[in-house]
């Protein structure tokens, strides 16, 4: 919940109240998840800017898995809860999609009843067997999903959101240098 540091330590504060010291501390939390720590004293003007608007991975990521073997894809507009739908493994018996959407707060991936629906809308007439995903964007600890990055982000507060400061240093999937979304 909060990090504070001083010229020759940092204490790090837990969600139980518990503090940690510690010479420096390496924060490798998902990006979104920044804002919801108190850094004693402020980062600076860009990575406050950054914690601000956050990335804009808020999207929704399903798989499903119906009867059936059905090899094809499907592109539905934005405004649909799935607009990709891919088959990711089939056998003769079964398909398991991997569905995308734009609004992992429109469609929840817990809510079966309604991933059931979004896909009938994609693909009539499914017999869906089972639903899984994970609700990334609900998520307290994720606060999204995988790091998608605002116009003027990337090449504008991206860089200065990977400097250290002081004793406090960053590092993480959301901000890694080589492929986003992989830790470097």
């Amino acid at each position: 919940t909060a990090i504070q540091q001083t010229a020759s330590d940092v204490t790090v504060t837990l969600r139980d109240r518990e503090d940690l010291q510690a010479r420096a501390v390496v924060v490798a939390t998902p990006l979104n998840t920044w804002r919801s720590i108190d850094f004693d004293p402020a980062l600076s003007d860009a990575k406050r800017e950054l914690i601000a608007k956050g990335h804009a991975g808020h999207g929704v990521k399903v798989m499903i898995r119906v009867q059936g073997r059905h090899d094809l894809n499907v592109a539905l507009p934005e405004s649909y809860p799935l607009t990709w739908v891919q088959p990711e493994f089939l056998d003769e018996d079964e398909t398991i999609f991997l569905a995308f959407g734009p609004d992992g707060g429109a469609l929840v991936p817990g809510d079966e009843s309604a991933v059931r629906a979004a896909l009938d809308t994609a693909i009539p007439d499914m017999e869906v067997l089972e639903v899984i995903g994970h609700d990334w964007v609900g998520d307290e600890l994720s606060r999204g999903t995988w790091a998608m990055y605002r116009p003027g982000q990337l090449t504008g507060l991206l860089p200065a959101a990977r400097r250290p400061e002081g004793r406090i240093a960053f590092a993480g999937a959301d901000i890694s240098r080589g492929w986003i979304s992989l830790v470097d």
